[in-house]
């Protein structure tokens, strides 16, 4: 791939496992809150999209993983390097989008008349534990097949040019 079509895979990989990694999250994080709802989730999993978005759009994600995979002396696509891919991932994203999505769900609560809330950090702490362990097992099975759908679309594209 020339430069131009690496630049623009690794952006849209970033922006897509951002969007599968909110969804995810998304889903745990309505079902976590004890009030399920789907305008809820539809609601957090937009905000949440957005955020991802951004964050695969400005940080080069792809570039990250392939640094630190190189640093433990791993070959890339191994186990090993799928593992620390997945963290790094997990670590960019995931503490971001909780605290965006706790937050709203906090606001929400109080808004609606909840009084007997823990408080924030409490809260914000236990999700984000929860979500970080959620956030991994999502990403290492998600960042072979995004990047897979994503190298696929880049070829498509270019044979039909």
């Amino acid at each position: 791939m020339e430069k131009s079509q690496n630049e623009l895979y690794n952006a849209l990989v970033g922006v897509f496992l951002g969007v599968v990694l909110s969804f995810f999250l998304s889903f745990v994080g309505t079902l976590q809150s004890g009030h399920f709802s789907v305008v809820a989730l539809i609601v957090s999993f937009m905000c949440s999209s957005i955020l991802s978005i951004i964050i695969g759009i400005f940080v080069p994600i792809k570039r990250i993983n392939a640094s630190c995979v190189a640093k433990i002396k791993k070959e890339p696509g191994s186990i090993p390097a799928k593992l620390l891919c997945a963290l790094v991932d997990d670590i960019i994203f995931t503490p971001i989008i909780n605290l965006l999505m706790v937050f709203m769900a906090y606001k929400r609560a109080l808004k609606f008349g909840a009084t007997d809330m823990p408080p924030f950090r409490f809260i914000l702490l236990r999700a984000t534990a929860f979500c970080v362990v959620v956030g991994f097992i999502v990403l290492f099975f998600a960042i072979p097949l995004v990047e897979k759908l994503v190298k696929n679309a880049i070829d498509k594209v270019n044979e039909d040019e």
